[in-house]
């Protein structure tokens, strides 16, 4: 099963040809991430996730959820799930069991072309996944996630985008199935 437009998004803003160090924050079952892995064979792809219940009150009231999945054997089978959707890419497809932050700090700042952001919906969570992740993003790549704008939850990725970009002069694009990006400008 495909994701819906998140994979035609990002693959648009990428180019196809050469080797691409990505993350996706916010794995799940990984569907996306295989997806990603398929469309682009020349990706090595930082899969983050904590795979357990880790929501603050703030995540809780936004609906998602995600938020209220509270029982680690269901957990425990998600992640199962995502090592078995992404096994096809092999040492290309990195697993990171770490909340957002953690995971960020585990990685190098401007290596990475760029980052999908699909984890905690509320703005004092999305807000600290751009902090964490933006310095990662090499000149040139982008940084970006999922539910912008969405229009049956009241997330609060779409204040935490304009939030922090807005006033860094930096154009927040949209795209298919409430994706936002940042391109991150060149030297």
């Amino acid at each position: 099963m495909r994701p819906l437009g998140r994979l035609d998004a990002i693959v648009a803003r990428v180019p196809l040809d050469v080797p691409l160090l990505g993350a996706e924050v916010g794995v799940a079952a990984g569907r996306l991430s295989s997806a990603l892995l398929r469309s682009l064979p020349l990706l090595t792809l930082y899969m983050v996730d904590l795979w357990a219940h880790n929501a603050s009150q703030d995540y809780l009231a936004t609906g998602d959820w995600h938020a209220s999945r509270s029982d680690q054997r269901e957990w425990n089978r998600v992640l199962h799930v995502a090592r078995r959707n992404t096994r096809h890419a092999g040492t290309r497809a990195k697993m990171i069991r770490a909340d957002s932050a953690t995971a960020a700090v585990r990685i190098a700042d401007g290596t990475l072309d760029f980052a999908f952001i699909d984890d905690d919906h509320s703005l004092s969570g999305c807000t600290k996944s751009i902090t964490a992740w933006l310095p990662k993003i090499k000149p040139g790549g982008f940084l970006s996630g999922h539910d912008y704008k969405h229009p049956r939850f009241h997330f609060g990725v779409t204040e935490a985008v304009h939030a922090f970009f807005d006033p860094r002069n930096m154009p927040v694009e949209r795209d298919k199935d409430f994706t936002w990006f940042v391109r991150i400008p060149k030297a």
